[in-house]
């Protein structure tokens, strides 16, 4: 449950634009599902199925939402993919995980789902993109690429998934062409000791680590890979060597 103190800052009451469903934005309904973003947005919904369209409804100020509804207050500090839903507008908000719902729904429409990540906690950013679903719908292990901007990694990603389902196998240590336009790439097993610092929703979904992931590599420009020693310093950098236990 989601503490009833929390309130928005004013910074957030100030500047921030909400998306709200029509039920609400013509005040036909309250609020009773409230989704965060992964960037941090908000959308505040009646709760009736509107086929997860997020974006049909009307934009509006958060200050004019608090106003109407000072409740709303309750889940100003819900972080992102997180939502939080109530029975009826006196009732406690009960605070839940998007992704736990979006994840199994994108893997049975699609075969896979992709997971973006952008971390500082090692000091530097770290961003990095990896398939969920995988061994289960295709039979095939696990993807996830290091050091791209996420979009790129995940379009990527996206494209040997496509391969994988008309047939296509990564075998490690063999060169392939890269879905990134004019790199040459090459796979290899992912050491489990580093799942835990990489794959998060990957271990939720799976239930286990029992489960195989391969690293796509880039090469640079001369066609070396990260574990040559006269790769590029730049781009060996951008690109961990997760086939290597975990030191």
């Amino acid at each position: 449950m989601l503490a009833q103190t929390a309130l928005f800052h004013l910074h957030e009451l100030r500047d921030t634009t909400v998306r709200v469903c029509n039920h609400v934005a013509q005040d036909e309904a309250p609020v009773l599902h409230v989704i965060r973003g992964a960037d941090g947005s908000w959308v505040f919904l009646c709760g009736e199925d509107h086929n997860h369209d997020h974006h049909e409804g009307r934009a509006l100020p958060l200050k004019e939402m608090v106003k109407m509804d000072p409740s709303l207050n309750a889940v100003s500090a819900l972080a992102p993919h997180d939502y939080a839903e109530r029975q009826a507008p006196d009732e406690p908000w009960v605070q839940g995980d998007q992704l736990a719902i979006e994840i199994p729904a994108c893997i049975a429409e699609h075969g896979w789902f992709v997971a973006l990540v952008g971390d500082e906690s090692f000091g530097v950013p770290r961003y990095f993109a990896y398939t969920i679903g995988m061994p289960t719908t295709q039979s095939h292990p696990e993807l996830i690429m290091i050091g791209q901007q996420t979009e790129t990694m995940a379009r990527a990603l996206n494209v040997l998934g496509e391969q994988i389902t008309q047939g296509a196998t990564l075998e490690p240590g063999t060169n392939f062409p890269a879905p990134i336009v004019g790199l040459t790439c090459q796979a290899k097993p992912v050491h489990p000791t580093w799942y835990r610092d990489y794959l998060g929703y990957g271990l939720w979904y799976h239930g286990s680590d029992d489960f195989e992931i391969l690293q796509v590599y880039w090469a640079d420009q001369e066609g070396r890979f990260p574990w040559d020693p006269d790769c590029d310093p730049e781009m060996a950098r951008q690109q961990p060597d997760l086939s290597l236990p975990k030191q």
